[in-house]
């Protein structure tokens, strides 16, 4: 299993972090992650954006900051919207 959703995550989608994820008590709008696409394919980059892959990173910016980050695919907690 690629991701906690056991689904596609398509480049572009806004992901919601576990709060478990985190060591402080963070609001769900600063758990967002946009997922990028910068190789051009209909999913995001990393292997945990395929449903049926093995690897579990998934890269994108933080919503909130525009930093980059790569998280897991076990700590993804919902897809918020999808492009």
């Amino acid at each position: 299993m690629a991701n906690a959703l056991s689904r596609d995550i398509p480049a572009g989608a806004v992901i919601q972090i576990k709060a478990s994820a985190f060591s402080k008590r963070h609001p769900p709008e600063a758990r967002r992650v946009v997922v990028s696409g910068d190789h051009g394919g209909p999913l995001g980059d990393g292997f945990g954006c395929a449903a049926l892959c093995s690897g579990q990173a998934i890269f994108g910016k933080w919503q909130k900051t525009g930093e980059r980050v790569r998280v897991e695919g076990y700590q993804i907690e919902k897809i918020v919207s999808v492009p």
